[in-house]
């Protein structure tokens, strides 16, 4: 608060107004500065107010001249007078002062009649600024039911002092660096320290505060368990896009809606309402009343479970619960339909449904249906992945059904004897030649007719073939334990592909022309058998010390050092392709044979030489 505690000279006054605006300034003496020309003292007080407020002493600014205001917004240039005693004298002001006589529109400050006051730019801390931080805006708006918080940047122990104010007067108690203003009005804070005063601007705040209210209505006060209520509501006071949470029992429920309907309501449960509005600043939540809704207890219904009949059979007893009045709808084919359990024996399959009603005139409902299904015949046959096998072979045999149900029971049979197991297919590795297999079916279907059913029967024919064996001697392949009725076929393995020999080689003894991996597969009606495969080098020489010469050989070649006795009859040459060159040439007791193969073409050719029993010899030269 500034006082003056000296007389104007020379019959002068002092005329105070508010500050309006204190932060275009850095400080305004609370040292009694204002002084009139010539005083004595002002000196003193000068130097003792830049002491105790830190300012520098140049920048102290004063001026003892009378101001006469002869009309609105007039404006005066306040300086250090000539004689005045303050530092400066005799400078220009930095600030101009506008008078505005009937204060209505007053944007500086003043003393407007006489006197001066002091500006300094005083120490850091001296004077903080007071800023109103809600808006940047002049202009505020209440809304709703809510007050309107006025917020600062003033910490505590900045002032020594705070004072709201409302139209430029203090608002009692009013001494926080927040404000609730509940008004409209013009509001700004002062804050004093021991060296001055300094104000916010001034905000204007407009608008009234209004009571927004809640009330919703039920279409019923009391329901049967499991019928919808419906609520709505009534709002005033409140904006025009609110959102709506409904609850029951407390707990959230419905949609963003103005009404909320329900059918899952227990005994007296609680509905209400909360409005909240965004319109203003700070969202507002409004309850409603409370509704209580006396739920009766209902019936429960229960048909019972879905039923099956034979069509033209005896029907089937329903078992209708719940309830002390019933009614099944529709009544066609039921012995009854106004009791709780009724014969059906519909002609078509029918869905009922079951209504009971209670001592409260509550109702409840259930469906059943009741399936009319015709009489069916099942049947079964079988078929086996083969019908000719070899011994020890695996054969499996599948059964296909009709009218079999879901779940139906298998029971196979091999001559007559049950075998395997309940499925609908059946694997043997143990059939015996002439073997006879057939299954049984039991339908678990609905409706059917006489039961089990037997399936076709399926005979076997199994071979008794063994597993042939293969020797290499004399550059000849054989097999070592051949059966009568087989018929053995060579194969050789190309590209890691087993192929049968070209031309085609059968019979127990085969003659390779060419080196490699060989094996026979023996045949016997369906069965077949395929030996371990043996590689044969032809490369080697014949055991026997017969050999070919010169080798390659361009127009002769010789089979030398035979020994009669060793009973060669017979000499065919053969080509790479196993075809026959020269007609077979008889060589008994012969110790050597020449042939001329000058005729012949370039390649690799086989001399065979047979005896009247045993194996074969083949010998292999080149014609080059």
């Amino acid at each position: 608060m500034l006082s003056v505690d000296r007389e104007p000279l020379s019959g002068g006054g002092y005329s105070w107004e508010n500050f309006q605006n204190f932060s275009s300034i850095k400080a305004v003496s609370a040292k009694n500065l204002w002084y009139a020309a010539g005083d004595p003292s002002i000196p003193g007080l000068l130097q003792a107010y830049k002491q105790s407020c830190n300012c520098d002493s140049s920048s102290i600014t004063g001026d003892p001249a009378l101001v006469n205001a002869l009309g609105d917004s007039s404006t005066f240039d306040l300086k250090p007078g000539a004689q005045s005693a303050a530092d400066g004298s005799g400078t220009p002001s930095l600030l101009p002062i506008q008078v505005d006589i009937n204060n209505t529109n007053r944007n500086a400050y003043s003393p407007v009649d006489i006197g001066c006051y002091a500006v300094t730019p005083c120490g850091t801390g001296v004077f903080p600024t007071i800023e109103i931080t809600n808006s940047t805006a002049d202009t505020l708006q209440l809304c709703g039911a809510v007050p309107l918080i006025l917020t600062t940047n003033v910490l505590p122990g900045q002032f020594t002092n705070l004072q709201w104010q409302k139209n430029l007067v203090d608002s009692i108690g009013a001494t926080a660096n927040t404000l609730s203003v509940t008004s409209s009005g013009s509001y700004r804070l002062v804050g004093t320290t021991a060296c001055g005063s300094v104000a916010s601007r001034s905000v204007y705040v407009s608008g009234t505060i209004v009571q927004p209210t809640v009330t919703i209505q039920s279409s019923a006060s009391s329901v049967c368990r499991g019928t919808s209520v419906v609520f709505t509501s009534t709002l005033t006071n409140i904006s025009a896009n609110p959102t709506y949470q409904w609850q029951v029992g407390g707990i959230n429920a419905g949609s963003n809606s103005n009404t909320f309907t329900i059918a899952s309501l227990d005994q007296s449960s609680q509905v209400n309402l909360i409005v909240t509005s965004s319109e203003c600043a700070v969202s507002v939540s409004t309850p409603s009343n409370t509704i209580t809704i006396a739920v009766l207890p209902g019936p429960d219904a229960d048909a019972g479970t879905d039923t099956l009949i034979c069509s033209g059979g005896a029907g089937a007893q329903l078992n209708g619960t719940g309830g002390d009045i019933y009614f099944w709808s529709p009544p066609v084919g039921l012995s009854n339909p106004n009791i709780a359990n009724p014969v059906a024996n519909p002609n078509n399959t029918t869905e009922y449904v079951f209504t009971v009603t209670n001592a409260n005139n509550c109702i409840s409902r259930d469906t059943i249906v009741v399936t009319v299904s015709a009489v069916l015949t099942p049947g079964v046959s079988i078929s086996a992945t083969s019908l000719n096998v070899c011994e020890g072979d695996s054969v499996t045999f599948n059964a296909s059904s009709t009218n079999a149900g879901t779940n139906p029971i298998y029971q196979w049979k091999v001559n007559g004897i049950n075998a395997g197991t309940n499925s609908p297919s059946f694997t043997s590795t143990s059939l015996e030649d002439g073997d006879r297999i057939s299954v049984d079916l039991t339908s678990n279907a609905p409706c059917v007719s006489s039961q089990p059913v037997s399936s076709n029967a399926v005979t076997i024919t199994v071979g008794n073939l063994a597993v042939p064996v293969i020797a290499f001697e004399n550059n000849v392949l054989s097999v070592t334990n051949p059966s009568a009725g087989a018929l053995y076929i060579w194969e050789h393995k190309a590209g890691g592909v087993w192929e049968i020999v070209n031309p085609q080689a059968t019979g127990i003894n085969f003659i390779p022309l060419v080196s490699g991996e060989y094996r026979v597969a023996a045949l016997e009606a369906s069965c077949i058998k395929f030996s371990v495969s043996l590689v044969v080098d032809l490369s080697a020489p014949p055991v026997s010390g017969i050999r070919a010469y010169p080798n390659p050989a361009t127009s002769t070649i010789t089979i030398g050092t035979l020994d009669p006795s060793d009973g060669w009859e017979m000499l065919s040459l053969l080509d790479s392709d196993g075809r026959q060159v020269f007609a077979p040439m008889n060589i008994l007791n012969q110790t050597s044979v020449t042939l001329n193969i000058s005729s012949l073409q370039n390649g690799v050719y086989f001399v065979v030489l047979r005896k009247s029993s045993g194996s074969p010899l083949v010998i292999q030269f080149v014609k080059g």
